[in-house]
């Protein structure tokens, strides 16, 4: 690899590692729901259900009703997730829990839907799209809770300790 690529490498490295590092110093309910987001959308590219005849036939879960409408609902938690992840704040957001409790319904759906009378068992990517929903909803539940000094590192002194109220 020439000289100049060598450097745009690096440069890209550093930063990746500094977008996890701020992810990684974000709030706990922010880090849930911001990975939930990611999987439930990314779940959705993966094998929802499997078939016996043809052996090894799948049905990807966006090829389904209930796979486009999570992908739908993953688009519309990350615009609600998106700018508190950028200013690091921990808001309360109820809409982040119901888009949780939406998709982990539709999952639901897709797991026991009758109209897939030739694909007889769920596949991996089913799981994936059910924990990432009930992830959403966590995380959901955790920002309603709002900001507190034993969960906010925002509200901690540089020691470690708690700050006190404002002045």
């Amino acid at each position: 690899m020439d000289p100049a690529g060598q450097r745009a490498l690096g440069r890209a490295w550093k930063r990746a590692q500094g977008g996890l590092r701020h992810f990684a110093s974000l709030p706990i309910g922010l880090r849930l729901s911001g990975a939930a987001v990611v999987l439930m959308a990314l779940g959705t590219f993966l094998p929802w259900h499997r078939a016996e005849v043809p052996e090894d036939a799948y049905l990807l879960g966006i090829h389904t009703i209930e796979g486009a409408l999570t992908v739908g609902l993953a688009v519309v938690a990350g615009f609600l997730i998106g700018p508190l992840l950028r200013v690091r704040k921990v808001v309360d957001s109820g809409g982040v829990a119901a888009i949780g409790l939406l998709a982990s319904g539709l999952v639901a759906t897709a797991w026991i839907s009758p109209s897939l009378r030739d694909f007889v068992s769920p596949s991996w990517g089913l799981y994936v799209s059910a924990g990432a929903a009930l992830l959403l909803f966590i995380g959901g539940v955790w920002l309603l809770a709002g900001p507190t000094p034993e969960r906010s590192a925002d509200q901690r002194a540089p020691g470690g300790e708690p700050l006190g109220p404002p002045d």
